[in-house]
C-alpha cells in the first residue's frame, strides 16, 4: 500500500472491530471508541490519538452510570502498553495485538466489576476526594449501605461542593436527602443511568431490567476468588 493510500485510523477501526466486536462491544459512532454495555456501568476501551504523531495509546476503564453525562469518562483503569506509532513496520499487527491485549484487559474489568459489591470493595480501596468518593458513596447508597453513603456525601459536601453550583448539577445535595429513604434513593439513581444512556445513545432498557442487573450477584465461588484476589493486592 503506498503512503498515499495509507489510512492509519481506517486500518485501526477495521483491527479494533475484528478483535473487539466478537466480544460483544460496540464501536462509538465512527469514533475510536468501543463501549461494553454492563447495564449500570460502561468498560471504554479507548484507542487515544497523539497530538504529535500518527498512532496510538489504549486506554481501557470502566464508567459508571449513575453520574449524568454526555461524554466518556475513565473513572477505574489504565493505559495498556506504549504508545504505537502508524509510522513504523507492521502498523496492522501491531494494532491487533493491542487489542487484545484490550480484550484482555476487559474480560479482567468484567470480573473484578462482575457485582455491585464487587463495586463497592473496588471503589472503597480508592476513596479520597471528589469522584472516587461520589462513586463510591452511591455504590454504597445502592447496596443499602446507608450510613457509609451518607458518611461519604457529607465528607465530599462539606470539603469540595458546599456553595458551589458543581455539586448541584450533579445532584449531591439530592441524592444526601433521599438516603433516609433507600427505595427512592434507588430509583433516583436508576433514573440518572437511564439519562446517562440516552445521552450516551446506549440501547434502551426498562427500569426493571437496569434494577435486575443492578441487583445480580456473581456466583458465590466466583465471588469468593475475586474477593481473594483483590485481598492480595
Amino acid at each position: 500500500m503506498s503512503a498515499a493510500a495509507f489510512d492509519h485510523n481506517k486500518v485501526l477501526k477495521r483491527v479494533a472491530g475484528e478483535v473487539l466486536t466478537p466480544l460483544g462491544l460496540t464501536q462509538k459512532g465512527r469514533s475510536r471508541l468501543w463501549l461494553d454495555d454492563r447495564r449500570w456501568h460502561v468498560i471504554v476501551a479507548s484507542f487515544d490519538p497523539s497530538s504529535f504523531s500518527k498512532g496510538t495509546y489504549l486506554e481501557v476503564h470502566v464508567m459508571w452510570l449513575w453520574i449524568v453525562k454526555d461524554h466518556v469518562s475513565y473513572d477505574i483503569g489504565e493505559r495498556v502498553g506504549q504508545f504505537e506509532d502508524a509510522g513504523e513496520a507492521n502498523w496492522e499487527g501491531r494494532v491487533r495485538r493491542l487489542a487484545e491485549r484490550a480484550a484482555e484487559r476487559i474480560d479482567e474489568l468484567r470480573r473484578e466489576v462482575a457485582d455491585l459489591p464487587a463495586a463497592v470493595d473496588i471503589l472503597e480501596r480508592r476513596v479520597g476526594v471528589a469522584w472516587p468518593r461520589i462513586h463510591a458513596a452511591i455504590a454504597n447508597g445502592l447496596a443499602g449501605r446507608t450510613d457509609r453513603a451518607r458518611e461519604l456525601l457529607d465528607a465530599e459536601l462539606a470539603a469540595r461542593w458546599a456553595g458551589q453550583p458543581n455539586g448541584r448539577n450533579v445532584g449531591l445535595p439530592q441524592l444526601r436527602e433521599l438516603l433516609v429513604d433507600e427505595a427512592a434513593f434507588r430509583d433516583e439513581v436508576v433514573d440518572r443511568i437511564q439519562e446517562t444512556r440516552r445521552l450516551q445513545s446506549l440501547p434502551d432498557l426498562t427500569n426493571t431490567e437496569l434494577e435486575d442487573a443492578i441487583s445480580a450477584r456473581a456466583p458465590r465461588g466466583l465471588a469468593t476468588k475475586l474477593a481473594g484476589l483483590l485481598g492480595s493486592q
